[in-house]
């Protein structure tokens, strides 16, 4: 039978099982849902006093079966059924005591008049909204209460947005039985651990408040109020800004074997909240071990950035344009904490290594921006689309914003610019194609500058570009021709004038020479430039053609030359603990052409009325890409274009690319299984 109340609370104990198809009604009532046991119910219920579950579990397939919900709108109402309600005026009511007094939620704080003026002695005047009394928000009442229970899901539902649900101290359960999806697009508060069980999905759409708040970060991870686990299936969290440092839209801490989803409210339209793109580091520090996490939700739902490894075993993502840029070293490369990893995109670009233990998909076009290996223990690596090398941009490796040495001899190099583990030069894997040096000198606000680029050498390592030092690099030196030199600079026309240079000639197709070392030199020709057959220098003047020697005293030079236009393009000589270096762009007209023994800038240097910078690049031309499949196959379904390299090693009985691969790119077949070709390879 039906249960109505007028008020008043009913509680529902029990240990077992049991059903209950009738319907609880009555203004004010609630229901305490307590015990081990479960309570299914199946009644269109109309209580408007809340629903709690504090033990056991309680299971509905309608949100009606929760209760009534009554809106913000309706509770605060002001009621006229006939008569008159004069703002700034005297007004009668039918009660005898003062409205603004009405503040209980079963009173519904509503002020009705049904006829003419009954004045009963009691003034009220509404010159303002605040004078009809309080307003109790929606989520103050007709709530859903978690605390110690388990909410379960048996079908598919919206719950009311207007139902605000309440996590206690005790925490709360969300169960969705398999293929039952549950959205709330309301409000959820917490004050206790959150827990999602079953196979199902619930989709969370609202604001989200947690009571208290999260301590302060401690290291890489927030120390939160509260944990969301999910045990099984799938949580849903749809925001328009899911990236705000330690939280994600609130939430603080997953963990579980389940998967998290994070993805925009509208299935076509990007995360408006924020700039573009969604970078994975941002989110990263609330993911703390979850069995599955996807971002995204079409390809027309925005940019996402994964550049940093996470926990989780299976990994999706999905938006218009995806790059995955890990650091090296990154876990999610070496340690294979991955297992699935899968991406969809209308663009994908790769600028660095993948490593799984099980499959990866990549469904969209698939663009190379570095020397990349996609590596998998099995399950096989598919490419949906096709494949395309990216021209490698160059990449800084050296820089020192210090003309002397420190007093150990050795080089001050900016952090990160340096020989210590993890810096760029440790971290960059390609190949070397060309060879920028960059020199600037700032006097005064205004910043000059002299850049040359040109062909790398036979062998160029990243290690022979570092700068030779004063403590255990005197044997390296690179006196040597370069080829295909470009020149940039704006030292010319008066901004030479004012550096008493002859200014830097520009321009592209040069040849030039380097002259670096860590010691001393004298101004005799050296025999680099005779045997190539080109004009040697000035065997008593400092210019682009001297001898190196005797190895001692740590005098140094950097020099880079113009052979071209026999001129100096740059100079940084005298590199010794203190100085004062010797620094110039262009030929010299003070002095010596290459700067030698010219030590005004290196004076300002010293004095702090200059800064000066000196920054060595590398660029690689086309990239390769190494597919190692380990037992699984490998597939490609589209083309392959302007890669050095193409490696495919797979174990399995068959892999196959089905697209051209065209252009200079390389195929190398490695593994004992067997690879079909069925593009027209050209």
């Amino acid at each position: 039978g039906n249960l109505a109340l007028a008020g008043g609370a009913v509680t529902v104990s029990q240990g077992g099982n049991s059903d209950y198809s009738g319907t609880i009604s009555g203004t004010g009532t609630s229901l305490t849902k307590a015990g081990a046991g479960t309570l299914t119910l199946t009644g269109n219920n109309t209580h408007s006093g809340g629903t709690t579950v504090s033990g056991g579990t309680l299971a509905i397939s309608a949100d009606g079966n929760l209760g009534a919900v009554t809106t913000a709108d309706s509770l605060n109402a002001l009621t006229q059924n006939g008569g008159a309600i004069n703002t700034g005026v005297t007004q009668a009511t039918s009660a005898t005591g003062n409205p603004d007094a009405v503040t209980p939620a079963t009173t519904a704080n509503v002020l009705t008049q049904s006829g003419g003026a009954t004045n009963t002695g009691v003034t009220q005047t509404t010159s303002a909204t605040g004078n009809l009394g309080a307003v109790t928000p929606a989520t103050n009442i007709n709530s859903l209460t978690l605390d110690g229970g388990t909410l379960r899901a048996t079908a598919n539902m919206t719950l009311n947005a207007d139902r605000s649900i309440k996590i206690g101290p005790s925490g709360g359960t969300f169960e969705t039985d398999s293929d039952v999806t549950v959205s709330f697009p309301g409000t959820l508060s917490a004050s206790g651990n959150i827990t999602k069980t079953g196979a199902g999905t619930l989709v969370l759409s609202g604001n989200y408040i947690f009571y208290p708040p999260p301590s302060p970060q401690i290291g890489a991870k927030a120390i939160a109020s509260s944990t969301t686990t999910i045990n099984a299936g799938t949580l849903v969290l749809q925001t328009n800004a899911p990236n705000i440092g330690t939280s994600v839209k609130g939430f603080y801490g997953f963990t579980g074997p389940g998967t998290l989803a994070i993805e925009p409210i509208d299935a076509q339209s990007s995360y408006s909240g924020i700039s573009q793109p969604v970078t994975l580091s941002q989110i990263a520090p609330a993911i703390q071990n979850l069995g599955g996490f996807r971002l995204g939700k079409s390809v027309d739902s925005g940019d996402i950035v994964v550049d940093t490894a996470i926990s989780a075993a299976n990994q999706t993502y999905i938006g218009g344009n995806v790059t995955v840029n890990l650091p090296a070293g990154n876990s999610a490369e070496n340690a294979r904490t991955a297992n699935q990893f899968t991406v969809q995109a209308n663009s994908i670009k790769i600028a660095s290594d993948v490593t799984t233990t099980g499959a990866q998909s990549y469904t969209g076009n698939l663009q190379v921006g570095s020397d990349v290996s996609l590596t998998s223990d099995g399950g096989g690596i598919s490419i949906l689309g096709a494949v395309s090398g990216l021209s490698i941009q160059p990449t800084l490796l050296y820089e020192t914003k210090s003309p002397s040495r420190l007093a150990n001899g050795t080089i001050a190099y900016s952090p990160g610019y340096g020989l210590v583990a993890g810096d760029a030069a440790e971290l960059f894997k390609g190949p070397i194609e060309r060879i920028t040096y960059r020199m600037e000198l700032t006097r005064a606000g205004t910043t000059n500058f002299a850049e040359a680029s040109f062909d790398a050498w036979s062998g160029a390592t990243v290690a022979s570009l570092r700068i030779p030092d004063d403590a255990g690099d005197r044997n390296l030196v690179q006196q040597r021709i370069v080829n295909n030199l470009s020149v940039t600079s704006n030292v010319t026309g008066s901004a030479a004038t004012a550096l008493v240079s002859s200014g830097v000639t520009t321009g592209s197709a040069k040849t030039g020479s380097l002259e670096i070392w860590s010691y001393n030199y004298d101004p005799k020709t050296s025999s680099l430039l005779s045997s190539a057959g080109l004009q040697s220098g000035s065997g008593g003047t400092y210019d682009f053609d001297d001898t190196p020697g005797p190895n001692i005293n740590g005098h140094g030079s950097f020099q880079v030359h113009n052979l071209t236009d026999r001129q100096t393009i740059m100079a940084w000589n005298m590199h010794r603990a203190g100085g004062p270096a010797e620094i110039g762009f262009g030929n010299g007209l003070s002095g010596s052409p290459d700067w030698t023994n010219t030590s005004k800038y290196g004076n300002e240097i010293n004095a702090n009325k200059a800064q000066w910078k000196l920054q060595i690049s590398v660029s690689g031309g086309t990239p390769s890409l190494n597919i190692n499949a380990g037992t699984g196959a490998v597939n490609i379904a589209g083309a392959t274009s302007n890669l050095r390299t193409l490696t495919i090693a797979s174990d399995a009985a068959n892999s196959s690319i089905a697209g051209a691969i065209t252009g200079s790119t390389s195929l190398v077949k490695q593994g004992t299984g067997t690879l079909t070709l069925t593009g027209n390879n050209r």
